[in-house]
């Protein structure tokens, strides 16, 4: 009799355990899809604003150019100005 109810008892733990592995197998499963799902938005946001700041560094180093280049045409249209400014008091 004891033997009996000790072998039922190792075969019902023993279900038990297995049980309790496959729920926590299929919980698994669930929480990497409901991450999934919910981090999915996300990472098209996150490569959206990527995508944005790389555009954004690019229009702002060709702005950076294109004021550099502005500030030496500008300061040679100063020295011209200067010089035949000069050049006008010289004659009087």
């Amino acid at each position: 009799m004891f033997k009996a109810a000790l072998s039922e008892h190792k075969t019902e733990s023993n279900r038990l355990r297995t049980k309790a592995e496959t729920s926590k197998q299929a919980l698994l499963v669930s929480a990497e899809a409901v991450t999934a799902n919910a981090m999915a938005p996300v990472t098209v946001g996150v490569s959206n604003v990527y995508k944005n700041q790389q555009k954004i560094e690019r229009e702002t180093q060709a702005l950076q150019n294109q004021t550099a280049a502005f500030a030496k045409q500008t300061t040679r249209w100063c020295n011209m100005y200067k010089g035949v400014n000069e050049a006008v008091l010289e004659l009087g």
